[in-house]
């Protein structure tokens, strides 16, 4: 089993900010940030991630040479779709890149953020026993919690202290068998192909249909007018 440090608060700002002054600092690989909730948490793009009591938020530092970006989020996806569907017995879907829903709804984000040389924080919230009242009105219809999908209640420390062993595991899967071996995983987890969805990006934006992601974790979409274009940065966002 990984030996891993956890720091646990009543309530931070953001997890996330927080381990960056810790790695300032100095403070060593697989140490976790433990909030019990955020007021300032946010997601990619600078985007605030509501982060009310009851969910589970933290931020992992990680030390790790000759890892990408890219491989480390689709790992990390991977390792919470596969650790909620354990724990709830519903299978999640994964929206590209970083989102994980169920019911077409946003039940846990994930932020990965590299640092200097060979260091990245990696932070994951989940809708796990908040409820949706807990969340801003203009929210409401766009996430879900698991425990009023299942009505279970989860213990909040045995799914970190699952999630950091998962993610132990899954990196050495990653060294020893590859980034396809992983991406095959993920697949298994991914929206369907030919969901609707609209992808914005720097350029614009463009509807069609989710076409699946490639080799080197490029998103295919393809367009109302039958030609695949792919995407390696954006926000792929569904049509219901």
């Amino acid at each position: 089993m990984k030996r891993f440090k956890i720091l646990r608060f009543s309530s931070l700002p953001s997890t996330q900010e927080f381990a960056g002054k810790l790695l300032e600092k100095g403070e060593q690989s697989w140490t976790v940030v433990w909030a019990e909730e955020q007021w300032a948490g946010r997601g990619r793009g600078g985007r605030k991630f509501f982060s009310p009591r009851g969910g589970l938020y933290f931020s992992l530092l990680l030390f790790e040479r000759n890892l990408d970006s890219s491989s480390l989020l689709y790992l990390s996806s991977w390792v919470v779709a596969k650790e909620l569907e354990k724990i709830s017995g519903v299978k999640p879907e994964i929206k590209w890149p970083n989102d994980i829903l169920l019911e077409g709804k946003k039940l846990a984000g994930i932020l990965l953020e590299k640092k200097k040389e060979n260091w990245f924080i990696l932070g994951v919230g989940i809708n796990l026993n908040s409820t949706v009242k807990d969340f801003p009105s203009y929210l409401q219809d766009k996430i879900i919690t698991l425990h009023e999908y299942t009505g279970k209640i989860f213990d909040l420390e045995s799914v970190l202290f699952s999630l950091i062993e998962e993610l132990w595991k899954g990196l050495k899967l990653l060294k020893e068998e590859g980034f396809l071996y992983i991406l095959h995983k993920w697949r298994t987890y991914s929206i369907p192909i030919g969901k609707r969805i609209i992808f914005h990006w720097k350029g614009g934006t463009q509807e069609g249909y989710y076409w699946g992601v490639g080799e080197e974790g490029e998103v295919y979409l393809r367009t109302l007018e039958g030609r695949v274009i792919s995407f390696t940065s954006g926000d792929l966002n569904l049509i219901f």
